[in-house]
C-alpha cells in the first residue's frame, strides 16, 4: 500500500488563492504580483498569513515565468464601440 504525502499546512489555501487570482487574467496576475512584491494588500490573499502570501507570490511568479513578454492586449474592432 503506497503512502501519499500530505500537503504542507496551508498549501490548499495557497492553491485556492493562486487559482482565484489566475482566473482574473494575465494582466491582473501581473498587477497582483507587483502588489505582493511591494507589500501592498491584495484582496484574494488578505486572509493568509505573511508566509502563505509569500508562497502565493512565489507560485504566481513561477507560473508567469513561462511568458517571455507581457500579456497580449485584445485587439479592438474599430467598427464597434
Amino acid at each position: 500500500m503506497a503512502m501519499t504525502e500530505e500537503p504542507a499546512p496551508g498549501q490548499d489555501r495557497v492553491a485556492a488563492c493562486v487559482e482565484a487570482i489566475c482566473a482574473l487574467g494575465c494582466a491582473r496576475v501581473r498587477e497582483v504580483i507587483a502588489d505582493l512584491q511591494a507589500g501592498r494588500p491584495v484582496a484574494a490573499a488578505e486572509q493568509l498569513d505573511p508566509s502563505l502570501r509569500l508562497a502565493v507570490l512565489r507560485e504566481l511568479e513561477s507560473i508567469m515565468a513561462v511568458y517571455d513578454r507581457p500579456c497580449p492586449v485584445p485587439a479592438r474592432n474599430p467598427g464597434r464601440s
